[in-house]
Protein backbone atom coordinates (compact mmCIF):
# COMPACT_ATOMS: atom_id res chain seq x y z
CA UNK A 1 0.00 0.00 0.00
CA UNK A 2 1.36 3.45 -0.97
CA UNK A 3 1.69 6.37 1.44
CA UNK A 4 -1.10 8.27 -0.34
CA UNK A 5 -3.53 5.36 -0.01
CA UNK A 6 -2.97 4.95 3.72
CA UNK A 7 -4.91 8.11 4.88
CA UNK A 8 -7.79 7.19 2.53
CA UNK A 9 -8.05 3.71 4.06
CA UNK A 10 -7.93 5.17 7.56
CA UNK A 11 -10.79 7.58 6.68
CA UNK A 12 -12.98 4.76 5.36
CA UNK A 13 -12.33 2.72 8.49
CA UNK A 14 -13.29 5.65 10.71
CA UNK A 15 -16.54 6.21 8.79
CA UNK A 16 -17.55 2.57 9.09
CA UNK A 17 -16.71 2.65 12.76
CA UNK A 18 -19.09 5.57 13.31
CA UNK A 19 -21.83 3.76 11.36
CA UNK A 20 -21.42 0.62 13.46
CA UNK A 21 -21.69 2.68 16.64
CA UNK A 22 -24.92 4.34 15.42
CA UNK A 23 -26.44 0.96 14.59
CA UNK A 24 -25.58 -0.39 18.02
CA UNK A 25 -27.25 2.63 19.70
CA UNK A 26 -30.55 2.66 17.80
CA UNK A 27 -30.99 -1.01 16.94
CA UNK A 28 -32.46 -2.11 20.35
CA UNK A 29 -35.11 0.62 20.26
CA UNK A 30 -36.55 -0.05 16.82
CA UNK A 31 -38.54 -3.26 17.63
CA UNK A 32 -40.01 -1.73 20.81
CA UNK A 33 -41.08 1.40 18.96
CA UNK A 34 -42.79 -0.62 16.23
CA UNK A 35 -44.56 -2.85 18.79
CA UNK A 36 -45.77 0.18 20.76
CA UNK A 37 -47.10 1.80 17.60
CA UNK A 38 -48.93 -1.40 16.68
CA UNK A 39 -50.64 -1.58 20.08
CA UNK A 40 -51.60 2.09 19.79
CA UNK A 41 -53.11 1.53 16.36
CA UNK A 42 -55.09 -1.50 17.55
CA UNK A 43 -56.47 0.54 20.44
CA UNK A 44 -57.48 3.30 18.02
CA UNK A 45 -59.21 0.72 15.84
CA UNK A 46 -61.21 -0.58 18.79
CA UNK A 47 -62.24 2.96 19.71
CA UNK A 48 -63.47 3.77 16.22
CA UNK A 49 -65.34 0.47 15.89
CA UNK A 50 -67.07 1.04 19.23
CA UNK A 51 -68.06 4.54 18.12
CA UNK A 52 -69.58 3.12 14.94
CA UNK A 53 -71.46 0.47 16.92
CA UNK A 54 -72.84 3.13 19.25
CA UNK A 55 -74.10 5.06 16.22
CA UNK A 56 -75.76 1.90 14.85
CA UNK A 57 -77.31 1.25 18.25
CA UNK A 58 -78.84 4.74 18.22
CA UNK A 59 -80.33 4.03 14.78
CA UNK A 60 -81.69 0.66 15.96
CA UNK A 61 -83.31 2.25 19.04
CA UNK A 62 -84.86 4.98 16.90
CA UNK A 63 -86.30 2.38 14.49
CA UNK A 64 -87.75 0.35 17.39
CA UNK A 65 -89.33 3.48 18.87
CA UNK A 66 -90.91 4.31 15.50
CA UNK A 67 -92.28 0.75 15.25
CA UNK A 68 -93.78 1.01 18.74
CA UNK A 69 -95.31 4.42 17.91
CA UNK A 70 -96.90 3.07 14.73
CA UNK A 71 -98.35 0.08 16.59
CA UNK A 72 -99.68 2.34 19.35
CA UNK A 73 -101.34 4.64 16.80
CA UNK A 74 -103.14 1.71 15.18
CA UNK A 75 -104.13 0.23 18.56
CA UNK A 76 -105.50 3.59 19.76
CA UNK A 77 -107.64 3.84 16.62
CA UNK A 78 -108.87 0.25 17.11
CA UNK A 79 -109.96 0.91 20.72
CA UNK A 80 -111.58 4.19 19.69
CA UNK A 81 -113.66 2.43 17.01
CA UNK A 82 -114.63 -0.40 19.42
CA UNK A 83 -115.83 2.13 22.00
CA UNK A 84 -117.81 3.99 19.33
CA UNK A 85 -119.48 0.78 18.18
CA UNK A 86 -120.41 -0.19 21.72
CA UNK A 87 -121.75 3.30 22.46
CA UNK A 88 -123.86 3.26 19.30
CA UNK A 89 -125.18 -0.17 20.29
CA UNK A 90 -126.04 1.09 23.79
CA UNK A 91 -127.88 4.08 22.39
CA UNK A 92 -129.81 1.86 19.97
CA UNK A 93 -130.75 -0.69 22.64
CA UNK A 94 -131.73 2.03 25.10
CA UNK A 95 -133.98 3.70 22.52
CA UNK A 96 -135.72 0.35 21.87
CA UNK A 97 -136.16 -0.28 25.57
CA UNK A 98 -137.41 3.23 26.37
CA UNK A 99 -139.85 3.07 23.46
CA UNK A 100 -141.60 -0.03 24.86
CA UNK A 101 -139.93 -1.92 27.74
CA UNK A 102 -142.48 -4.74 27.58
CA UNK A 103 -141.76 -5.44 23.91
CA UNK A 104 -138.02 -5.05 24.19
CA UNK A 105 -136.41 -7.94 22.31
CA UNK A 106 -132.97 -9.10 23.32
CA UNK A 107 -132.81 -11.38 20.34
CA UNK A 108 -133.15 -8.54 17.85
CA UNK A 109 -130.64 -6.41 19.71
CA UNK A 110 -128.16 -9.22 20.31
CA UNK A 111 -127.65 -9.85 16.62
CA UNK A 112 -126.82 -6.20 15.92
CA UNK A 113 -123.54 -5.91 13.97
CA UNK A 114 -122.64 -3.02 16.27
CA UNK A 115 -121.87 -5.26 19.22
CA UNK A 116 -122.52 -8.95 18.53
CA UNK A 117 -118.78 -9.74 18.23
CA UNK A 118 -117.81 -7.60 21.26
CA UNK A 119 -120.34 -7.77 24.12
CA UNK A 120 -121.49 -11.07 25.62
CA UNK A 121 -124.31 -9.74 27.83
CA UNK A 122 -126.98 -7.03 27.89
CA UNK A 123 -128.30 -5.96 31.31
CA UNK A 124 -131.03 -3.53 32.36
CA UNK A 125 -131.54 -2.19 35.90
CA UNK A 126 -134.34 -0.03 37.23
CA UNK A 127 -133.98 3.32 39.01
CA UNK A 128 -133.31 1.59 42.35
CA UNK A 129 -130.55 -0.61 40.94
CA UNK A 130 -132.55 -3.86 40.79
CA UNK A 131 -131.92 -6.24 37.93
CA UNK A 132 -134.72 -6.11 35.35
CA UNK A 133 -133.33 -8.05 32.39
CA UNK A 134 -130.22 -10.07 31.49
CA UNK A 135 -129.47 -11.71 28.15
CA UNK A 136 -127.82 -14.58 30.05
CA UNK A 137 -130.88 -15.41 32.20
CA UNK A 138 -134.34 -16.31 30.96
CA UNK A 139 -135.76 -14.95 34.18
CA UNK A 140 -134.07 -12.09 35.96
CA UNK A 141 -132.78 -13.18 39.40
CA UNK A 142 -133.11 -10.84 42.35
CA UNK A 143 -129.96 -8.71 42.29
CA UNK A 144 -129.06 -5.20 43.43
CA UNK A 145 -126.60 -3.11 41.43
CA UNK A 146 -127.06 0.14 43.30
CA UNK A 147 -123.56 -0.18 44.83
CA UNK A 148 -121.87 -0.22 41.44
CA UNK A 149 -119.88 2.92 40.57
CA UNK A 150 -121.47 3.19 37.16
CA UNK A 151 -124.99 3.08 38.62
CA UNK A 152 -124.19 5.81 41.16
CA UNK A 153 -122.53 7.94 38.47
CA UNK A 154 -125.60 7.83 36.20
CA UNK A 155 -128.01 8.32 39.10
CA UNK A 156 -126.16 11.34 40.56
CA UNK A 157 -125.05 12.92 37.27
CA UNK A 158 -127.79 14.35 35.09
CA UNK A 159 -125.67 14.16 31.94
CA UNK A 160 -126.35 11.54 29.32
CA UNK A 161 -122.84 10.17 28.74
CA UNK A 162 -121.08 6.88 28.16
CA UNK A 163 -119.54 5.35 31.29
CA UNK A 164 -116.73 2.76 31.06
CA UNK A 165 -116.24 0.88 34.30
CA UNK A 166 -113.10 -0.55 35.82
CA UNK A 167 -112.76 -4.35 35.46
CA UNK A 168 -115.14 -6.17 37.83
CA UNK A 169 -116.67 -9.63 38.27
CA UNK A 170 -120.18 -9.72 36.81
CA UNK A 171 -122.89 -10.78 39.26
CA UNK A 172 -124.89 -12.57 36.59
CA UNK A 173 -122.07 -13.94 34.41
CA UNK A 174 -119.44 -14.52 37.09
CA UNK A 175 -116.80 -13.34 34.57
CA UNK A 176 -114.34 -10.46 34.72
CA UNK A 177 -115.90 -7.74 32.56
CA UNK A 178 -115.76 -4.10 31.65
CA UNK A 179 -119.22 -2.53 31.74
CA UNK A 180 -120.17 0.00 29.05
CA UNK A 181 -123.27 1.83 30.37
CA UNK A 182 -125.72 4.64 29.65
CA UNK A 183 -128.55 5.99 31.82
CA UNK A 184 -132.19 5.14 31.09
CA UNK A 185 -134.60 8.09 31.04
CA UNK A 186 -138.23 8.61 31.86
CA UNK A 187 -140.29 10.70 29.43
CA UNK A 188 -139.60 13.76 31.61
CA UNK A 189 -135.81 13.08 31.50
CA UNK A 190 -135.57 11.76 35.05
CA UNK A 191 -133.29 8.84 35.89
CA UNK A 192 -134.94 5.49 35.20
CA UNK A 193 -132.09 2.92 35.52
CA UNK A 194 -129.03 1.79 33.54
CA UNK A 195 -128.51 -0.03 30.23
CA UNK A 196 -125.33 -2.17 30.36
CA UNK A 197 -123.19 -4.00 27.79
CA UNK A 198 -120.71 -6.46 29.38
CA UNK A 199 -117.42 -6.78 27.46
CA UNK A 200 -114.52 -9.12 28.14
CA UNK A 201 -111.19 -7.24 28.62
CA UNK A 202 -109.67 -9.53 25.99
CA UNK A 203 -111.82 -7.83 23.33
CA UNK A 204 -110.02 -4.55 24.05
CA UNK A 205 -106.47 -5.93 24.21
CA UNK A 206 -106.48 -8.74 21.62
CA UNK A 207 -105.69 -6.53 18.63
CA UNK A 208 -102.06 -7.65 18.30
CA UNK A 209 -100.35 -11.00 18.68
CA UNK A 210 -96.81 -12.31 18.85
CA UNK A 211 -96.14 -11.51 15.20
CA UNK A 212 -96.57 -7.79 15.91
CA UNK A 213 -95.25 -7.27 19.45
CA UNK A 214 -92.98 -10.31 19.85
CA UNK A 215 -92.53 -12.78 22.67
CA UNK A 216 -91.83 -10.15 25.35
CA UNK A 217 -94.10 -7.36 24.10
CA UNK A 218 -97.48 -6.38 25.51
CA UNK A 219 -100.61 -4.37 24.73
CA UNK A 220 -102.45 -2.55 27.52
CA UNK A 221 -105.40 -0.21 28.01
CA UNK A 222 -105.26 1.99 31.12
CA UNK A 223 -107.71 4.59 32.42
CA UNK A 224 -106.87 8.10 33.56
CA UNK A 225 -107.66 6.70 37.04
CA UNK A 226 -104.56 4.41 36.58
CA UNK A 227 -106.69 1.26 36.69
CA UNK A 228 -105.68 -1.31 34.03
CA UNK A 229 -108.70 -2.12 31.86
CA UNK A 230 -107.10 -4.77 29.64
CA UNK A 231 -103.70 -6.35 28.91
CA UNK A 232 -102.50 -8.86 26.34
CA UNK A 233 -99.03 -10.49 26.30
CA UNK A 234 -97.53 -13.78 25.10
CA UNK A 235 -95.67 -14.16 28.39
CA UNK A 236 -98.19 -14.29 31.27
CA UNK A 237 -97.72 -11.84 34.14
CA UNK A 238 -96.70 -13.33 37.50
CA UNK A 239 -99.67 -11.62 39.20
CA UNK A 240 -103.11 -10.54 37.87
CA UNK A 241 -102.84 -7.23 36.02
CA UNK A 242 -106.36 -6.43 34.82
CA UNK A 243 -108.06 -4.32 37.48
CA UNK A 244 -104.80 -3.39 39.27
CA UNK A 245 -103.61 0.17 39.80
CA UNK A 246 -100.69 1.01 37.53
CA UNK A 247 -97.69 2.85 39.04
CA UNK A 248 -96.98 6.39 37.94
CA UNK A 249 -95.59 6.69 34.41
CA UNK A 250 -95.12 9.55 31.88
CA UNK A 251 -98.35 8.65 30.05
CA UNK A 252 -100.44 9.81 33.05
CA UNK A 253 -99.22 13.38 32.46
CA UNK A 254 -102.11 15.20 30.70
CA UNK A 255 -99.60 17.56 29.05
CA UNK A 256 -98.18 14.62 27.07
CA UNK A 257 -101.03 13.02 25.08
CA UNK A 258 -98.63 10.74 23.23
CA UNK A 259 -95.00 9.68 23.42
CA UNK A 260 -92.35 6.96 23.73
CA UNK A 261 -90.17 6.08 26.71
CA UNK A 262 -88.00 3.22 27.98
CA UNK A 263 -88.92 1.52 31.23
CA UNK A 264 -88.56 -1.67 33.24
CA UNK A 265 -92.06 -3.06 33.74
CA UNK A 266 -93.34 -3.07 37.31
CA UNK A 267 -95.52 -6.04 36.31
CA UNK A 268 -92.95 -8.61 35.14
CA UNK A 269 -89.57 -6.81 35.32
CA UNK A 270 -89.01 -6.84 31.53
CA UNK A 271 -87.25 -3.82 29.99
CA UNK A 272 -89.51 -2.44 27.24
CA UNK A 273 -89.86 0.39 24.76
CA UNK A 274 -93.31 1.83 25.53
CA UNK A 275 -95.37 3.94 23.11
CA UNK A 276 -98.67 5.44 24.26
CA UNK A 277 -101.55 7.54 22.94
CA UNK A 278 -104.55 9.03 24.74
CA UNK A 279 -107.93 8.19 23.21
CA UNK A 280 -110.07 10.89 21.71
CA UNK A 281 -113.15 11.71 23.83
CA UNK A 282 -112.51 8.96 26.44
CA UNK A 283 -110.40 8.83 29.64
CA UNK A 284 -108.31 5.92 28.33
CA UNK A 285 -104.69 5.44 27.28
CA UNK A 286 -103.62 2.87 24.68
CA UNK A 287 -100.13 1.42 25.17
CA UNK A 288 -97.94 -0.87 23.07
CA UNK A 289 -94.68 -2.08 24.64
CA UNK A 290 -91.93 -3.91 22.73
CA UNK A 291 -89.35 -5.99 24.61
CA UNK A 292 -86.13 -4.02 24.40
CA UNK A 293 -83.88 -7.07 24.21
CA UNK A 294 -86.04 -8.59 21.47
CA UNK A 295 -86.23 -5.35 19.49
CA UNK A 296 -82.45 -4.92 19.68
CA UNK A 297 -81.57 -8.58 19.02
CA UNK A 298 -80.37 -7.95 15.45
CA UNK A 299 -78.09 -5.14 16.60
CA UNK A 300 -76.72 -7.24 19.49
CA UNK A 301 -75.96 -10.08 17.07
CA UNK A 302 -74.24 -7.72 14.65
CA UNK A 303 -72.21 -6.01 17.40
CA UNK A 304 -71.00 -9.42 18.60
CA UNK A 305 -69.92 -10.27 15.04
CA UNK A 306 -68.13 -6.92 14.68
CA UNK A 307 -66.30 -7.41 17.97
CA UNK A 308 -65.23 -10.88 16.88
CA UNK A 309 -63.93 -9.32 13.66
CA UNK A 310 -62.15 -6.67 15.73
CA UNK A 311 -60.40 -9.35 17.76
CA UNK A 312 -59.41 -11.29 14.63
CA UNK A 313 -58.11 -8.23 12.79
CA UNK A 314 -56.26 -7.03 15.88
CA UNK A 315 -54.58 -10.41 16.23
CA UNK A 316 -53.49 -10.26 12.58
CA UNK A 317 -52.23 -6.70 12.92
CA UNK A 318 -50.28 -7.43 16.10
CA UNK A 319 -48.76 -10.54 14.52
CA UNK A 320 -47.73 -8.43 11.52
CA UNK A 321 -46.35 -5.69 13.75
CA UNK A 322 -44.21 -8.10 15.77
CA UNK A 323 -43.08 -9.81 12.56
CA UNK A 324 -41.96 -6.43 11.19
CA UNK A 325 -40.22 -5.67 14.49
CA UNK A 326 -38.40 -8.98 14.22
CA UNK A 327 -37.49 -8.22 10.62
CA UNK A 328 -36.24 -4.77 11.58
CA UNK A 329 -33.98 -6.31 14.19
CA UNK A 330 -32.76 -8.88 11.70
CA UNK A 331 -32.16 -6.22 9.08
CA UNK A 332 -30.19 -4.15 11.57
CA UNK A 333 -28.00 -7.15 12.34
CA UNK A 334 -27.57 -7.85 8.65
CA UNK A 335 -26.73 -4.22 8.07
CA UNK A 336 -24.13 -4.28 10.83
CA UNK A 337 -22.64 -7.38 9.28
CA UNK A 338 -22.62 -5.75 5.86
CA UNK A 339 -20.95 -2.65 7.24
CA UNK A 340 -18.20 -4.76 8.77
CA UNK A 341 -17.85 -6.79 5.60
CA UNK A 342 -17.66 -3.67 3.47
CA UNK A 343 -14.98 -2.23 5.74
CA UNK A 344 -12.98 -5.40 5.35
CA UNK A 345 -13.53 -5.49 1.60
CA UNK A 346 -12.36 -1.91 1.31
CA UNK A 347 -8.92 -3.12 2.44
CA UNK A 348 -8.74 -6.08 0.05
CA UNK A 349 -7.97 -6.53 -3.57
CA UNK A 350 -10.23 -5.34 -6.38
CA UNK A 351 -11.34 -8.92 -7.10
CA UNK A 352 -12.58 -9.55 -3.56
CA UNK A 353 -14.21 -6.10 -3.53
CA UNK A 354 -16.22 -6.90 -6.67
CA UNK A 355 -17.20 -10.32 -5.28
CA UNK A 356 -18.35 -8.85 -1.98
CA UNK A 357 -20.34 -6.15 -3.79
CA UNK A 358 -22.17 -8.88 -5.67
CA UNK A 359 -22.94 -10.66 -2.39
CA UNK A 360 -24.04 -7.40 -0.82
CA UNK A 361 -26.43 -6.68 -3.68
CA UNK A 362 -28.00 -10.14 -3.32
CA UNK A 363 -28.44 -9.71 0.41
CA UNK A 364 -30.03 -6.28 -0.06
CA UNK A 365 -32.45 -7.72 -2.62
CA UNK A 366 -33.40 -10.49 -0.19
CA UNK A 367 -33.91 -8.03 2.68
CA UNK A 368 -36.09 -5.77 0.51
CA UNK A 369 -38.30 -8.65 -0.64
CA UNK A 370 -38.68 -10.04 2.87
CA UNK A 371 -39.42 -6.59 4.26
CA UNK A 372 -42.04 -5.93 1.59
CA UNK A 373 -43.88 -9.21 2.22
CA UNK A 374 -43.93 -8.89 6.00
CA UNK A 375 -44.80 -5.20 6.15
CA UNK A 376 -47.64 -5.47 3.71
CA UNK A 377 -50.31 -6.28 6.39
CA UNK A 378 -49.51 -2.95 8.10
CA UNK A 379 -51.22 -1.12 5.27
CA UNK A 380 -54.49 -2.15 6.87
CA UNK A 381 -54.13 0.40 9.67
CA UNK A 382 -53.84 3.50 7.48
CA UNK A 383 -57.30 4.81 8.31
CA UNK A 384 -56.63 4.64 12.03
CA UNK A 385 -53.43 6.65 11.68
CA UNK A 386 -55.33 9.31 9.75
CA UNK A 387 -57.98 9.52 12.47
CA UNK A 388 -55.34 9.74 15.21
CA UNK A 389 -53.52 12.50 13.37
CA UNK A 390 -56.79 14.41 12.89
CA UNK A 391 -58.02 14.03 16.49
CA UNK A 392 -54.62 14.89 18.04
CA UNK A 393 -53.56 17.52 15.52
CA UNK A 394 -53.02 20.23 18.11
CA UNK A 395 -51.10 17.93 20.46
CA UNK A 396 -48.62 16.17 18.17
CA UNK A 397 -45.00 17.24 18.06
CA UNK A 398 -42.90 17.04 14.92
CA UNK A 399 -41.22 13.81 15.95
CA UNK A 400 -44.55 12.04 16.53
CA UNK A 401 -45.88 13.32 13.22
CA UNK A 402 -42.80 11.91 11.55
CA UNK A 403 -43.31 8.49 13.20
CA UNK A 404 -46.97 8.46 12.11
CA UNK A 405 -45.99 9.43 8.56
CA UNK A 406 -43.55 6.50 8.46
CA UNK A 407 -46.17 4.09 9.80
CA UNK A 408 -48.97 5.27 7.48
CA UNK A 409 -47.19 3.85 4.42
CA UNK A 410 -47.37 0.40 5.93
CA UNK A 411 -50.94 0.77 7.14
CA UNK A 412 -52.98 0.88 3.92
CA UNK A 413 -54.03 -2.74 3.53
CA UNK A 414 -55.75 -2.88 6.91
CA UNK A 415 -57.98 0.00 5.88
CA UNK A 416 -59.01 -1.82 2.72
CA UNK A 417 -59.81 -5.02 4.62
CA UNK A 418 -62.00 -3.26 7.18
CA UNK A 419 -63.79 -1.23 4.48
CA UNK A 420 -64.47 -4.39 2.45
CA UNK A 421 -65.72 -6.29 5.50
CA UNK A 422 -68.07 -3.45 6.45
CA UNK A 423 -69.22 -3.13 2.85
CA UNK A 424 -69.92 -6.87 2.69
CA UNK A 425 -71.91 -6.81 5.96
CA UNK A 426 -74.03 -3.82 4.88
CA UNK A 427 -75.16 -5.33 1.58
CA UNK A 428 -78.89 -6.15 1.94
CA UNK A 429 -79.60 -3.71 4.84
CA UNK A 430 -80.88 -1.13 2.51
CA UNK A 431 -81.86 2.22 3.95
CA UNK A 432 -83.47 3.33 0.68
CA UNK A 433 -86.42 1.75 -1.13
CA UNK A 434 -85.82 0.01 -4.46
CA UNK A 435 -86.57 2.10 -7.51
CA UNK A 436 -85.97 2.05 -11.25
CA UNK A 437 -82.58 3.45 -12.30
CA UNK A 438 -81.19 3.76 -15.84
CA UNK A 439 -78.44 1.16 -16.18
CA UNK A 440 -76.42 3.61 -18.26
CA UNK A 441 -76.32 6.06 -15.34
CA UNK A 442 -75.33 3.28 -12.93
CA UNK A 443 -72.46 2.14 -15.19
CA UNK A 444 -71.35 5.72 -15.88
CA UNK A 445 -71.09 6.25 -12.12
CA UNK A 446 -69.03 3.08 -11.71
CA UNK A 447 -66.69 4.05 -14.56
CA UNK A 448 -66.31 7.53 -13.08
CA UNK A 449 -65.26 6.06 -9.74
CA UNK A 450 -62.60 4.02 -11.55
CA UNK A 451 -61.35 6.86 -13.72
CA UNK A 452 -57.85 6.89 -12.21
CA UNK A 453 -57.36 3.10 -12.44
CA UNK A 454 -58.73 3.00 -16.00
CA UNK A 455 -56.45 5.81 -17.07
CA UNK A 456 -53.40 4.27 -15.42
CA UNK A 457 -54.01 0.92 -17.16
CA UNK A 458 -54.86 2.65 -20.50
CA UNK A 459 -58.01 0.56 -20.52
CA UNK A 460 -61.03 0.93 -22.79
CA UNK A 461 -64.56 0.44 -21.43
CA UNK A 462 -67.16 -0.06 -24.17
CA UNK A 463 -70.78 0.21 -23.03
CA UNK A 464 -73.65 -0.87 -25.29
CA UNK A 465 -76.35 1.64 -26.10
CA UNK A 466 -80.05 1.41 -25.22
CA UNK A 467 -79.45 -0.15 -21.81
CA UNK A 468 -82.65 -0.73 -19.80
CA UNK A 469 -83.69 0.66 -16.45
CA UNK A 470 -82.98 -1.75 -13.60
CA UNK A 471 -84.84 -2.09 -10.33
CA UNK A 472 -82.92 -1.85 -7.08
CA UNK A 473 -80.65 0.21 -4.85
CA UNK A 474 -78.56 2.64 -6.92
CA UNK A 475 -75.61 2.56 -4.52
CA UNK A 476 -75.40 -1.24 -4.44
CA UNK A 477 -75.82 -1.56 -8.22
CA UNK A 478 -73.04 1.00 -8.77
CA UNK A 479 -70.76 -1.00 -6.44
CA UNK A 480 -71.63 -4.21 -8.37
CA UNK A 481 -70.50 -2.84 -11.74
CA UNK A 482 -67.59 -0.93 -10.18
CA UNK A 483 -66.20 -4.18 -8.71
CA UNK A 484 -66.66 -6.12 -11.97
CA UNK A 485 -65.06 -3.40 -14.14
CA UNK A 486 -62.31 -2.85 -11.56
CA UNK A 487 -61.46 -6.59 -11.59
CA UNK A 488 -61.36 -6.59 -15.39
CA UNK A 489 -58.87 -3.72 -15.32
CA UNK A 490 -56.80 -5.14 -12.44
CA UNK A 491 -56.40 -8.70 -13.79
CA UNK A 492 -55.25 -7.60 -17.23
CA UNK A 493 -52.85 -9.45 -19.54
CA UNK A 494 -49.31 -8.12 -19.71
CA UNK A 495 -49.16 -8.16 -23.52
CA UNK A 496 -52.29 -6.17 -24.36
CA UNK A 497 -54.25 -3.14 -23.21
CA UNK A 498 -57.39 -3.94 -21.19
CA UNK A 499 -60.68 -3.93 -23.12
CA UNK A 500 -63.95 -4.21 -21.19
CA UNK A 501 -67.27 -4.67 -22.99
CA UNK A 502 -70.61 -4.27 -21.21
CA UNK A 503 -73.83 -5.43 -22.85
CA UNK A 504 -77.39 -6.37 -21.86
CA UNK A 505 -80.18 -8.47 -23.36
CA UNK A 506 -83.69 -9.34 -22.22
CA UNK A 507 -84.10 -13.04 -21.45
CA UNK A 508 -87.55 -14.02 -20.23
CA UNK A 509 -88.24 -12.28 -16.93
CA UNK A 510 -84.61 -11.16 -16.51
CA UNK A 511 -82.14 -8.60 -17.78
CA UNK A 512 -78.95 -10.48 -18.68
CA UNK A 513 -75.88 -8.21 -18.32
CA UNK A 514 -72.41 -9.32 -19.42
CA UNK A 515 -69.07 -7.76 -18.44
CA UNK A 516 -66.43 -9.19 -20.80
CA UNK A 517 -62.67 -8.59 -20.60
CA UNK A 518 -59.53 -9.71 -22.41
CA UNK A 519 -57.52 -10.34 -19.24
CA UNK A 520 -55.75 -13.35 -17.79
CA UNK A 521 -58.89 -15.46 -17.43
CA UNK A 522 -59.97 -17.93 -14.74
CA UNK A 523 -59.63 -21.70 -14.63
CA UNK A 524 -62.99 -23.59 -14.67
CA UNK A 525 -62.22 -25.21 -11.34
CA UNK A 526 -62.20 -21.75 -9.71
CA UNK A 527 -65.54 -20.46 -11.09
CA UNK A 528 -67.36 -21.01 -7.78
CA UNK A 529 -64.41 -20.34 -5.52
CA UNK A 530 -63.88 -16.75 -6.65
CA UNK A 531 -67.25 -15.72 -5.18
CA UNK A 532 -66.29 -16.88 -1.67
CA UNK A 533 -65.22 -14.26 0.87
CA UNK A 534 -61.43 -13.91 1.29
CA UNK A 535 -60.88 -16.24 -1.68
CA UNK A 536 -57.90 -15.20 -3.80
CA UNK A 537 -56.47 -16.96 -6.87
CA UNK A 538 -53.23 -14.98 -6.90
CA UNK A 539 -50.70 -13.93 -4.31
CA UNK A 540 -50.84 -10.44 -2.89
CA UNK A 541 -47.46 -9.70 -4.45
CA UNK A 542 -49.03 -10.14 -7.89
CA UNK A 543 -52.37 -8.40 -7.37
CA UNK A 544 -53.48 -6.32 -4.42
CA UNK A 545 -56.86 -6.95 -2.84
CA UNK A 546 -58.63 -8.64 0.04
CA UNK A 547 -60.63 -11.33 -1.74
CA UNK A 548 -63.93 -9.64 -0.83
CA UNK A 549 -64.88 -7.81 -4.06
CA UNK A 550 -66.58 -10.69 -5.90
CA UNK A 551 -68.21 -11.91 -2.68
CA UNK A 552 -69.77 -8.43 -2.41
CA UNK A 553 -70.94 -8.70 -6.04
CA UNK A 554 -72.63 -12.05 -5.36
CA UNK A 555 -74.33 -10.72 -2.24
CA UNK A 556 -75.59 -7.61 -4.06
CA UNK A 557 -76.97 -9.68 -6.95
CA UNK A 558 -78.70 -12.14 -4.60
CA UNK A 559 -80.11 -9.23 -2.59
CA UNK A 560 -81.71 -8.01 -5.83
CA UNK A 561 -83.12 -11.48 -6.57
CA UNK A 562 -80.66 -12.22 -9.35
CA UNK A 563 -77.86 -14.61 -10.32
CA UNK A 564 -74.16 -14.21 -11.15
CA UNK A 565 -71.77 -16.66 -12.82
CA UNK A 566 -68.61 -16.85 -14.94
CA UNK A 567 -67.51 -18.20 -18.29
CA UNK A 568 -63.79 -17.96 -19.02
CA UNK A 569 -60.79 -19.30 -20.91
CA UNK A 570 -57.45 -18.95 -19.07
CA UNK A 571 -55.23 -16.55 -20.96
CA UNK A 572 -58.11 -15.33 -23.16
CA UNK A 573 -60.31 -13.37 -20.76
CA UNK A 574 -63.48 -13.78 -18.72
CA UNK A 575 -67.19 -13.00 -19.02
CA UNK A 576 -69.14 -12.21 -15.86
CA UNK A 577 -72.88 -12.80 -16.31
CA UNK A 578 -75.39 -10.93 -14.13
CA UNK A 579 -79.10 -11.78 -14.42
CA UNK A 580 -81.43 -9.31 -12.65
CA UNK A 581 -85.24 -9.58 -12.50
CA UNK A 582 -87.29 -7.31 -14.72
CA UNK A 583 -89.73 -5.28 -12.64
CA UNK A 584 -93.27 -4.54 -13.81
CA UNK A 585 -92.97 -0.87 -12.72
CA UNK A 586 -89.85 -0.28 -14.87
CA UNK A 587 -90.18 1.86 -17.89
CA UNK A 588 -89.89 0.42 -21.35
Amino acid sequence: MTASAQPEADGIGAAFGMLRAAVRVFQPRIPQAIAALGVLLVAAGFTIAEHMLEHERTLAVTAAEKDASSLARAYEEYVYQVVRRLDHALSHLRDEYEHDPREFSFRAGWHSPLHADLAFQIVVTDAEGRLVLSSLASEAPVMDFSDRAYFQAHRDDGEDRLYISTPLVGRVSGQTTIQFTRRLRRPDGAFNGVMILSVSPDKLAGYYGRAEVGLTGSVMLVGFDRVVRARQAVMPAPTPVVGSVHPDRPFFNPAQPQGVFHSVSAIDGVARIVAYRRLKEQPLIALVALGEAEAMAAFVERSAAVRQAEALVSAVVLAAVFAVAWLAQRQARQQAWLVAAQAQLARTEERRTAELQRSNAELEAFAYAASHDLRQPLRTINSYLALLEQDLADRLDDETREYMAFARTGAQRMDRLIVDLLEYSRVGRRSRPFAAHPAADIIDGAVGNLEAAIGEAQATVAVAGDLPAIWGDAGELTRLFQNLIGNAVKYRAADRAPLVRIDCRAKGAEWHFTVQDNGIGIAPGDFERVFGIFQRLHGRDAYEGTGVGLAVCKKIVEHHGGRIWITSEPGEGSVFHVALPRHEEQGA
